[in-house]
This record gives structure tokens, sequence and C-alpha cells, in this order.
């Protein structure tokens, strides 16, 4: 089985973006006290940890870490309340995006593969009369499968079909999860 993944991540006016990865840092920090011992914990260089740090402070409206300078008894850090409430923050949304991810993957595994009928009026050179659009193709699935697709979800690269045939569609659930159905849309007259 295909392994569903996703990022999120904060950005500024200028693009820049804070992945969750660089939030990791932060609960490291949170963990062991210092930015030294939480490079090491995640296998980075205290100066990569540093430019980390940096990064989310110059996107921070307020500072996230209080540091203490090194000395005879060691230097240590710790987040301040601002920065607890923004791993905490971090720490749902990301939990709510897996939920968000487990459930489209879910759902793709019951639409992949698919397959559903769809009768229309068509001429003898199999023109159908009209078209069929992502509305028709979200009824024929909830009606044939029980599985539940919005219009959004379906993709029709090359527009409303228009001919019989048989034609394999991507179903888009989430920007990192996507399905496969089969549409055979044939004649009223062959139903």
């Amino acid at each position: 089985m295909a392994t569903v993944g996703g990022e999120i991540w904060l950005t500024d006016d200028a693009a820049n973006r804070v992945l969750l990865e660089q939030l990791g840092l932060l609960r490291a920090i949170a963990e062991a006290g210092s930015i030294s011992a939480a490079a090491k914990t995640l296998g980075i260089s205290y100066k990569t940890a540093w430019d980390r740090l940096e990064r989310l402070n110059n996107l921070s409206k307020l500072p996230l870490l209080l540091r203490a300078s090194g000395g005879s008894k060691g230097g240590g850090s710790q987040l301040t309340d601002y920065g607890r409430q923004l791993l905490a923050g971090f720490e749902e949304l990301e939990k709510q995006h897996q939920e968000t991810l487990a459930s489209a993957s879910e759902r793709a595994e019951k639409l992949n593969d698919i397959n559903i009928s769809i009768s229309r009026k068509a001429g003898a050179e199999g023109k159908l009369y009209g078209s069929i659009g992502t509305v028709d193709i979200v009824e024929a699935v909830v009606d044939q499968s029980g599985v539940d697709l919005a219009k959004h979800e379906v993709r029709l690269p090359e527009g409303p079909i228009r001919d019989i045939g048989e034609y394999k569609l991507a179903i888009q659930l989430h920007a990192d999860v996507s399905a496969t159905i089969t549409v055979n849309v044939i004649s009223e007259e062959e139903s």
C-alpha cells in the first residue's frame, strides 16, 4: 500500500516557508532545555539549529525562545509562552492534517477501480446529444457506489464528455491523494 504524505507550512509576505520540521526544533528545545542538546537529538549541527531559530524568530511577531548564555554552569533555552502556544497550535494543525489525509486515503481506496455507467441519448456516430459533466459523474458515483464525492474533486482535463466510450478519470481528493475511476458512457438505446 502506498504511503500518503503532505506538508504544512507558514509563509511570510516574502514567501519564506516554515515547515513543521523547523517547528520540530522548538519541540526538541522544549524537551532538552538547550539548543545544543536539541541539535544533537535531531542530528543537525548547532549552526543549522541556530539558523532555523533565526528564521523562525524572523517570521514570528513575538520571541519564541528565552536563552541563557553559557558559563560555568552552561547555558540553556526554553520556549516563551508564545513559543509554547505556537508549537501547540501547530501540533493540533498537524494532527488535523493527518486525519484529513487518512480520510482522503480511505475514500481513494473505495473509489479506485470503480466502474460506473452513464447512459445518454446519442447519434449514430456516437456523439452525445448534450454532454456529461462533473455533476453527472458525481451523481452516478454516489448512486452506483455509495461513495461520497464532490464535483470539484472530478478532473475532466479535456472538458465535458461528448462521446460514447470508456473514460478513465482522475479524482483529486486532496493535494496528495487521488483515485482513478472508469466511466462508461453508453447510448440510452443500449441500456
